[in-house]
């Protein structure tokens, strides 16, 4: 699966996910009578239709590559917008987007000037500036890469996710060692065949998919703390 092109945030920085490991289970397989007679590909169809078909999800990981760590904590909702963070070696990204508004806290732009540091950059969510942030609040974005497999796909043994068996599907793509488009993804084979977990196989860890179809509220930030980005050069010269 592609764990890699889904965080393309962060000017641009292309990274593997790793969960922070809560929740999981004890590693028991899921019964074998789940998705019989299914090939692997089918089970993944099955996975994206009720992924995109869903209401909201919270995404949540972890990992450290190469010496730096990179984390996401992000809410996704198709109608009430996506609300949440990103943060690359201790670099703190917020992220709100409502409607077709993107609101930015934090990251290269906050350190351009200190008259910055603490405001929302307020942007088009459809123009240049957020397309580095909008695979992280679209849910159709989000599976459409996430769900998108490098290689053929094999069915390999599930475990327990909060209590939830799963079925695993395993990328059979090759890597490099550094950057993974590999990974193992976590289905649940009980009630709606949501994503749970995505693991690297490249290193440990993965991405942990939490609160499927619960209540989104994402409000915009107070007026005093937000700078339109047209108005960025105004912000920096004080004019």
């Amino acid at each position: 699966m592609r764990h890699a092109r889904v965080l393309t945030a962060l000017a641009g920085v292309v990274l593997a996910l790793s969960a922070c490991g809560e929740g999981e289970g004890g590693g028991s397989e899921t019964s074998s009578e789940a998705f019989a007679g299914q090939t692997p590909q089918q089970i993944l169809e099955k996975a994206s239709a009720a992924a995109r078909a869903a209401e909201s999800v919270h995404m949540k990981g972890k990992i450290t590559e190469e010496g730096e760590s990179f984390e996401v904590d992000m809410t996704v909702s198709n109608a009430k917008g996506a609300g949440g963070s990103i943060s690359l070696g201790g670099e703190k990204v917020e992220l709100r987007q409502i409607g077709k508004t993107m609101y930015v806290k934090g990251g290269p732009v906050a350190s351009v000037s200190p008259k910055l540091a603490d405001k929302w950059i307020k942007t088009s969510a459809t123009g240049e500036d957020a397309a580095q942030f909008s695979s992280l609040t679209s849910m159709d974005k989000i599976f459409e890469e996430m769900l998108d497999p490098e290689g053929s796909v094999t069915r390999v043994a599930g475990k327990e996710i909060d209590g939830v068996p799963t079925v695993g599907l395993k990328d059979s793509a090759k890597s490099d060692g550094k950057t993974d488009e590999q990974g193992i993804l976590y289905i649940a084979a009980e009630g709606e065949p949501y994503p749970l977990l995505v693991e690297s196989t490249a290193g440990s860890g993965g991405l942990q998919f939490l609160d499927w179809n619960e209540p989104v509220k994402v409000t915009a930030p107070p007026k005093g703390q937000v700078v339109d980005s047209k108005d960025i050069a105004k912000e920096l010269t004080g004019g």
